[in-house]
């Protein structure tokens, strides 16, 4: 392997598929379909009795719930393989297919459109756990944050890049051809994904050394019973929602129901993870059944061992509230832009693409910031100005373009800063020799407090009004500020310290 440590081929091929997916992260999960599914798939009349925002929050939100099962058993492939290569290109190749397939998203297919959109969110997911599974293979420790960093630059650059040709196809459109030029823009976005992932790969070399996968993986029975019961409810739930709201469900049942689901995951999530772990195990011999063995239980596993990390543990939950916020943000801002603000997507599109380039210069903003009043200052001044947008986005009048890019120019400079500032502080607080276990779990409950908020929304915004629904967003904001403003940063750092002694793991 260490003919390819810093290879600068290798190492622009890896960088290159960030180029390749960000198209994706611009025009699909972005700008481009959300405004397009709210104001053309399910149109001003709404479906079943429910707005477009409302329909897109609901579908996004429940995706992820599918995803937060998937992740743990996807780490533990991409850990255990040597076949990340191989795996990456089946994820990225499926999701384009999925996207291209958008291409026939029309007026009123609105099950089709979400359909086909949460399945390219899972290729889009499940390629992004073996890329990243690549960066230690390819760098050094004195390479590594720069690789990174290049990754993420050529990312915001191909995503911005491939939004602006998507864009000038729609303006410069004869009107009466504008869906249709939409609709082939959505398209398309998978062929460049395709074409640029082919480009990637074709640099980018095999890495790693197969790990053995244990013959048998002893698994508590505690954990193996939740971990059913955890899959059996989010299973149920999800095909029961999608019934109901094909059945057209009374909203206040729907909505009553709909909460106490989300109270019961998190309860559910909470016991599995808390129950005592050195009690009867029962062996898993498929190879399905080791990989999710390894994968939940290092999840389930490091969520205990947080307990000996009091102010980490807190920094964790700080993260999974204001990380809700900002994912809840900017996946749903598309949606309320063109729902309640009334505006098209030319002047959405021209928003996040100004966001694309904005957000990188954040990033270096609140780096500059975080060296001259501290990190922990840093973080509490982005949030702040996070709950100002989210403020501000209630009084966003209607039709208005100006107005919602003034909004997308401060989510910009706070977006890149928030994002590297927390990632940043995580790495600094997590015991080392543990790492790995402990970026994974960073992950898997990244994906998994991504839920709530567009939940939340989905519910507040039943009644059509999807200006309070951008407006409850500010309470996750508010608790993960308190809650790490009472992390204390110096203690969590040394507590890395006592891992050895205090740790629980093997």
């Amino acid at each position: 392997m260490s003919t390819i440590k810093n290879d600068r081929r290798t190492i622009f091929g890896w960088a290159m598929y960030d180029w390749a997916n960000s198209a994706y992260s611009t025009v699909i999960a972005g700008a481009i379909l959300p405004a397009f599914f709210v104001g053309e798939v399910v149109g001003d009349d709404g479906w079943n009795g429910r707005t477009g925002d409302n329909l897109w929050a609901l579908g996004l939100a429940l995706g992820t719930l599918l995803l937060f099962v998937a992740m743990p058993v996807l780490g533990a492939v991409a850990d255990y393989s040597a076949s990340k290569k191989r795996f990456l290109r089946a994820f990225a190749y499926g999701g384009s297919l999925f996207v291209t397939v958008l291409v026939f998203a029309a007026s009123g297919n609105v099950l089709f459109t979400l359909g086909f959109f949460l399945l390219a969110q899972l290729g889009f997911v499940g390629a992004n756990v073996f890329y990243d599974g690549f960066l230690p293979d390819i760098t050094t420790d004195d390479t590594i944050d720069k690789v990174s960093s290049r990754g993420f630059a050529l990312g915001y650059v191909g995503g911005g890049v491939w939004l602006a040709v998507v864009l000038a196809g729609i303006f410069l459109a004869p009107e009466d051809s504008t869906i249709l030029i939409t609709r082939v823009g959505i398209g398309a976005t998978g062929i460049w994904w395709a074409g640029f992932t082919w480009f990637a790969l074709n640099r980018l070399p095999e890495t790693g050394d197969a790990q053995d996968l244990p013959d048998v993986v002893n698994f508590p029975v505690n954990w193996l019973r939740g971990v059913w019961t955890l899959v059996t409810v989010i299973v149920v739930g999800v095909v029961t929602l999608v019934a109901a709201l094909i059945g057209e469900a009374d909203e206040a049942w729907f909505n009553t129901g709909l909460a106490l689901w989300m109270i019961g995951l998190a309860v559910l999530v909470y016991r599995v993870a808390s129950s005592d772990a050195s009690a009867q195990t029962s062996p898993l011999r498929s190879t399905f059944g080791r990989m999710a063995g390894i994968g939940f239980g290092r999840m389930f596993r490091t969520a205990a061992q947080l307990r000996n990390f009091p102010h980490l543990l807190l920094f964790v939950l700080a993260y999974m509230f204001y990380n809700d916020g900002v994912q809840t943000t900017i996946n749903i801002s598309s949606a309320y832009a063109s729902g309640t603000l009334d505006l098209d997507v030319t002047a959405i599109a021209l928003t996040f693409l100004v966001v694309q380039f904005v957000a990188f210069g954040g990033a270096l903003l609140f780096g500059w910031v975080s060296s001259k009043v501290g990190i922990r200052r840093s973080i509490q001044v982005n949030l702040v100005v996070w709950v100002g947008i989210a403020i501000y986005a209630y009084y966003l009048p209607v039709g208005e373009m100006v107005p919602f890019l003034i909004a997308g120019v401060a989510i910009g400079l706070v977006l890149g800063g928030i994002q590297a500032l927390s990632r940043s502080l995580y790495g600094s607080m997590i015991p080392e020799e543990a790492s790995a276990e402990f970026y994974g779990f960073y992950s898997v409950f990244s994906k998994f407090s991504a839920i709530w908020g567009p939940l939340v929304f989905a519910i507040v915004t039943s009644g059509g009004n999807g200006r309070l629904g951008i407006l409850s967003v500010i309470i996750f904001f508010v608790i993960g500020l308190i809650l790490f403003s009472r992390v204390d940063i110096d203690k969590a750092r040394a507590s890395r310290e006592q891992w050895a002694i205090e740790g629980t793991g093997t």
